[in-house]
């Protein structure tokens, strides 16, 4: 039977346009690298809620899991090994970037995203 939680899908888009917002207009070494990774380990863990019946806590394990792949692929640059260099969209999703840093800000998230969601089941 299909999954359809609406709060979590109203979540991911409010953060997917913090995302693009951040994208687009933010242009810092903080903001952008760090807050941008922890709202997007945010927005696959409400995209996974969304649509699947996934605990919190599973989701944001396979959320962080998700996270740490995109990451271990700019390690191994996967966009130049695909032929995808040049293409802003996939450097964009996937990014070119490997920096450790990351797995903090995802983790962040991760742990943001789990206290938000006990607070949301106690409203």
């Amino acid at each position: 039977m299909p999954v359809f939680r609406a709060r979590y899908v109203i979540a991911a888009l409010l953060l997917f346009m913090v995302e693009a917002a951040i994208a687009l207009f933010v242009h810092d070494a903080f903001v952008r690298p760090h807050v941008g990774d922890a709202v997007a380990v945010m927005l696959v863990h409400c995209a996974l809620r969304a649509v699947t019946r996934l605990s919190a806590p599973v989701a944001a394990l396979c959320a962080f899991a998700i996270a740490v792949g995109v990451e271990l692929s700019q390690y191994a640059h996967l966009v130049d090994r695909l032929g995808l260099g040049d293409e802003w969209l996939a450097r964009t999703i996937l990014g070119t970037g490997f920096d450790w840093r990351d797995f903090v800000a995802y983790a962040t998230g991760v742990v943001l995203m789990l206290l938000l969601d006990r607070q949301a089941g106690r409203a």
